[in-house]
């Protein structure tokens, strides 16, 4: 099932938005510009224009291309989008454009295939950067199941942009790794982002660390990034 989140201008949402959560092939998220941000669970977003805001979409399309590679389709179902602006959209980084002109089927056709062929691609980046399972004694990661094992034989799933940034560090274990250098692996677009990275870190300590403020395996270096200790 796709993790998309949806954002509506003005908190009105259509009934496009709802024939989409209709289809079980979707988990939709309702998110705010904040959370807009903060997508690490997520496969796509809808950017939704309830009326004509031709700024506020072209805004948050640049805000994305310069802090995530995430998957966007803009939907204007109250208006017919001129095809000048449709191609802004587009070289503004929307993967997709549907007003009210454009059948719903035909559009959800093209969301659909889009999200399947990124999935493939990032199993393919996986499988290649990872022909065998890479484990070091006590810490040993599984790139199929996109989780890890630890010391006590736990094995931790992870999301994939999780999966990607401690794999980075795993590459470079016993190493310190700069936050530019895992935002440029992981993210690989956009100027470098401490915070996406250190937010990133964040979770994975959550999810692998007994104790968030004693880290085990993930270190701190002051004003430079992080060292992966096994």
């Amino acid at each position: 099932m796709y993790q998309i989140g949806y954002f509506v201008s003005k908190n009105q949402k259509s009934e496009y938005i709802d024939r989409f959560l209709d289809d079980q092939l979707y988990k939709f998220h309702e998110i705010n510009e904040e959370e807009l941000f903060d997508h690490s669970l997520l496969d796509g977003v809808v950017l939704e224009e309830t009326d004509s805001n031709i700024n506020w979409v072209c805004s948050l399309l640049m805000k994305l291309k310069e802090r995530s590679n995430l998957l966007v389709w803009v939907l204007s179902p109250g208006v017919i989008v001129p095809k000048s602006i449709r191609l802004v959209y587009l070289q503004l980084g929307a993967n997709g454009v549907a007003d009210s002109s454009d059948d719903f089927d035909e559009f959800s056709l093209i969301v659909r295939n889009t999200l399947a062929c990124a999935k493939d691609s990032e199993k393919s980046v996986i499988g290649k950067q990872s022909l065998v399972e890479e484990e070091n004694h006590d810490f040993q990661l599984l790139p199929k199941n996109l989780s890890v094992i630890l010391e006590d034989g736990k094995e931790v799933e992870l999301t994939k942009l999780e999966f990607m940034v401690i794999q980075y560090l795993h590459r470079h274990a016993q190493e310190t790794v700069t936050y530019e250098e895992i935002y440029e692996n992981v993210w690989k677009s956009g100027e470098p982002c401490r915070y996406r990275v250190s937010n990133m870190i964040f979770h994975l300590r959550k999810k692998i660390e007994k104790d968030e403020k004693e880290p085990r395996y993930i270190k701190n270096v002051r004003s430079l990034g992080y060292k992966l200790v096994i």
